[in-house]
């Protein structure tokens, strides 16, 4: 699965709309169309920690260009 697709809000398993047919049937529980099933509180923290990943990578890829200049 692709956990990074989560932050451009496409479903990690099938990389389609995240938000097109999703149910919430209860109990924080976000289940897709294709049957991929997580918790509200697990995606806010994957979607959290994925920005600041590729904050990370942003800010070294700009030390690595300013070090070979």
């Amino acid at each position: 699965m692709d956990w990074f697709k989560l932050k451009e809000n496409k479903c990690p398993k099938c990389r389609k709309d995240m938000m097109k047919g999703l149910q919430t049937p209860g109990g924080g529980m976000m289940i897709h169309p294709c049957g991929f099933r997580i918790t509200e509180k697990r995606y806010t923290e994957i979607v959290n920690s994925t920005i600041k990943q590729e904050q990370l990578a942003e800010k070294w890829r700009k030390e690595d260009e300013k070090n070979k200049i």
